[in-house]
Order: C-alpha cells, then structure tokens, then sequence
C-alpha cells in the first residue's frame, strides 16, 4: 500500500548537515525559515531513504521581531510542504503497520495450521 510521494515544494536535496543553509547576515526570520527548511529536506530525505530520524518539535526562538511580509509567500510555501511530508509520514507509517499485521498474521495462522508431525529443521527431513 505504498503511495507515490507528492511533488513537492522544497527541491530535493542531500541531508542539511552536508549542505547548510547560508544564514550569514540573513534577518532572524530568514534564520528561522532557514532552519524550518532544513528540518522538512532532513525528513523528507529520511522518508525518501528509510532511514530514521529524530526530529524534535520545531520551536523558534523567542521574540525574533516583526515578521517581514517580504518573507510571507516563503513561510507559506513551506508550511504547504510541512503538511506534505506530514501526509508522507502518515502513508509511510501506514505502510510500515500494515506490513507488520501482515506478518503477524502470518506467525499466528501459521502456528494455529502448523501440524505437530511436520519437520521444523532441515536435519528432520527424511
């Protein structure tokens, strides 16, 4: 039941500790989005490889200032991608539930059918 990945918003790039995000001399809020975008490449990359990744609740710092409106097509941009790998996460995770009931399902019927004659080990074959 896996589902194609949405295209998303945020181009595809290699995990944010290999490529930071040029912050010098950016404003608080281009920090700020800078290190949100991060986070969604880092878990998009993790989905996209299957590997794991720990990743605390995003929390900005405290009293940034004023939000620019010249970033707000930014912010918005990537508050719709959030949600898109959010959505991913969900399918995946789904995905994972699914085919761990299916293999439970199979342990269960195969211990209620298994006949107490039939050989378990290669050595007890005859």
């Amino acid at each position: 039941m896996n589902r194609p990945m949405k295209k998303h918003l945020v181009p595809p790039h290699p995990p944010a500790s290999a490529t930071p995000p040029a912050t010098t001399g950016a404003t608080p809020w281009e920090k700020i989005l800078d290190e949100y975008e991060t986070r969604i490449i880092d878990m998009r990359v993790a989905l996209r490889t299957d590997s794991t990744l720990d990743v605390l609740p995003f929390s900005p710092p405290e009293n940034p200032g004023p939000f620019p409106s010249s970033l707000t097509k930014r912010a918005f941009r990537l508050l719709e991608e959030a949600g898109a790998v959010e959505t991913d996460t969900r399918y995946h995770m789904r995905s994972i539930i699914g085919k761990l009931h299916k293999q439970r399902h199979k342990q269960v019927h195969y211990a209620q059918t298994a006949d107490a004659s039939d050989p378990s080990f290669l050595d007890a074959l005859s």
